[in-house]
């Protein structure tokens, strides 16, 4: 099966990483900052990065009822699930989602992704309707769907997400230039050049 090119993802936590590093000097014993770096590692898919901060947090993590502290557990199986070990974790994921888990949404996040890369569309797409109701105003996850659709042939819907998404960050020309694309599919040059238009314009 022809693996398809996924659309960039916004997950990168680079910015976050580097004040959480910087947090470090500060607070160099604290689990909390090891689990939010661990968490800011994975969902930059700096996997192996994120098991040493885990493997840090769990060895200072004294009082395990401390409410600032994170579910080290299921950053373990979302480690797994994007490392591809999906027979393992999917059942589990699944089952924190339906009920209603604080982390739902970073739960809904890397499965819609894995799914999306494994052409599991319909899965991704169950998936990415439950972060949008949650969040209808989710950048990343209009993306996402937008993607779906276009690669499921629905072409409109697949424009709305796409307008959608720019309405947030209009800068961003990759989701730009796969509207225009769509438009073309549609036969909607009209628009088409529009968005090409706005791919050349200058910036100000």
């Amino acid at each position: 099966m022809k693996k398809r090119s996924l659309p960039l993802t916004n997950a990168n936590s680079s910015g976050a990483r580097l004040q959480l590093e910087s947090c470090l000097l500060a607070w160099p014993s604290d689990p909390h900052v090891y689990f939010l770096l661990a968490r800011a590692a994975r969902r930059a898919r700096d996997l192996d990065q994120a098991e040493r901060y885990l493997l840090h947090c769990e060895h200072l993590q004294n009082d395990r009822s401390d409410p600032r502290l994170g579910d080290t557990e299921l950053e373990r199986m979302l480690i797994l699930a994007q490392r591809g070990n999906l027979k393992e974790t999917e059942h589990v994921l699944r089952r924190r989602i339906q009920q209603e888990h604080p982390d739902r949404l970073l739960i809904l996040e890397t499965l819609s992704w894995e799914f999306m890369g494994r052409n599991r569309l319909s899965e991704a797409l169950a998936l990415l309707n439950l972060w949008l109701e949650e969040q209808p105003d989710d950048y990343e996850a209009l993306v996402r769907r937008g993607w779906v659709e276009e690669h499921m042939f629905d072409m409109d819907k697949s424009a709305e997400d796409y307008r959608k998404a720019l309405a947030l960050r209009p800068a961003r020309d990759n989701v730009r230039q796969r509207l225009a694309e769509v438009l073309l599919k549609r036969n909607r040059s009209s628009d088409a050049m529009a968005q090409a238009e706005e791919l050349v314009r200058p910036s100000t």
